[in-house]
């Protein structure tokens, strides 16, 4: 049985390793989870079958964590970006309201309100401010 789940899983680490007919063969990588079936082969010759019960667990904690984090990390720059786009939204319309012309407003708030950079070069080339802003937005 050791035999057969450590030929399977040789044979997975192998196909894992081989370069696909589509890929380029300058700067070749292996994915960065190829090292797992080698750390169960590793765990099953060491530890046996338990060993490679706890490699299982700890590889599905370890992604989770991963995936947990990353979510946040969106999740805050999401965030980030909405008080930014407030933040920029309450400075063009301050501008616009004591009668300044939305052009020059934008010229004015793009100084100091990053998240309109992108609209203020849009405006400069003669493209539509209204595409750049949902550009930025994405």
């Amino acid at each position: 049985m050791t035999v057969i789940g450590a030929s399977l899983l040789m044979g997975l680490a192998v196909w894992i390793a081989m370069p696909s007919a589509t890929r380029k063969q300058e700067g070749r990588h292996l994915p960065a989870w190829s090292g797992i079936p080698v750390g169960f082969v590793v765990a099953w010759l060491l530890f046996g079958a338990s060993g490679v019960v706890w490699a299982v667990m700890t590889v599905v904690v370890g992604e989770t964590v991963l995936v947990v984090v990353r979510r946040q990390r969106r999740r805050a720059q999401i965030l980030k970006g909405g008080r930014e786009v407030a933040r920029a939204t309450r400075a063009l319309a301050g501008r616009v309201s004591v009668g300044e012309i939305p052009s020059v407003a934008l010229e004015h708030v793009a100084d100091d309100v990053e998240v309109l950079a992108q609209a203020r070069r849009a405006q400069a080339v003669g493209g539509s401010v209204s595409d750049a802003l949902i550009a930025t937005s994405r």
